[in-house]
């Protein structure tokens, strides 16, 4: 049978005005890429399908896009989110995390020319509180070098150099969503002291 099908496809030739190419302009290749610009996807990090219409509702009422939104199912467990206006975009990403039905919802940006269904959606962004840092051990080079051995550094609400006075430094960082979570850290110096976070 594949025989058959590959005998009868080695047959087969192109007419001449299949083969002429099409010329695209610049611009309109340029104009695609803005629509990607504009775009994220997502998924529920769930086992189950959820409902799409009440997820793309609920996304609309929170987000409250003010130049609009689409959503679209792109996949059995991906959904893409194309936006107008790139305020609304980063602020929608500024949200995060999001949960649907107890679910955690996983978004990202889509890069020009990439396929939103091979995209590794399993990182999101989370808060985490360090708490116990020593007095001689606060400052803004040891909150960041522990929000990277964490994650992904991302941001942290006291970004200043008076980080060492706060008893609780909050900080924002991209965890992989699918590992389990770290419930306490022990920070070692260079010369071998630890303390425990």
């Amino acid at each position: 049978m594949d025989g058959d099908i590959l005998r009868m496809g080695s047959m087969l030739s192109l007419r001449e005005d299949e083969v002429t190419g099409v010329i695209i302009p610049e611009t309109a290749w340029s104009r695609a890429e803005a629509n990607y610009q504009l775009t994220l996807v997502g998924r529920l990090l769930s086992h189950r399908s959820g409902n799409f219409e009440a997820l793309r509702n609920l996304l609309q009422n929170l987000i409250r896009p003010v130049r609009g939104m689409l959503c679209n199912m792109i996949s059995e467990d991906r959904f893409c989110l194309v936006f107008n206006h790139q305020e609304d975009l980063r602020r929608a990403l500024a949200m995060r995390p999001w949960t649907f039905d107890r679910n955690l919802i996983l978004l990202q940006r889509v890069a020009p020319g990439e396929d939103p269904t091979t995209i590794s959606l399993d990182w999101s962004p989370f808060f985490v509180n360090i708490h116990d840092l020593c007095y001689g051990q606060r400052s803004l080079d040891v909150v960041c070098y522990i929000g990277s051995s964490l994650g992904k550094w991302e941001d942290a609400d006291c970004i200043t150099p008076d980080v060492a006075w706060f008893e609780v430094v909050r900080i924002r960082v991209l965890l992989n969503a699918t590992l389990p979570f770290k419930r306490a850290l022990t920070l070692c110096s260079d010369t071998g002291a630890a303390a425990g976070v």
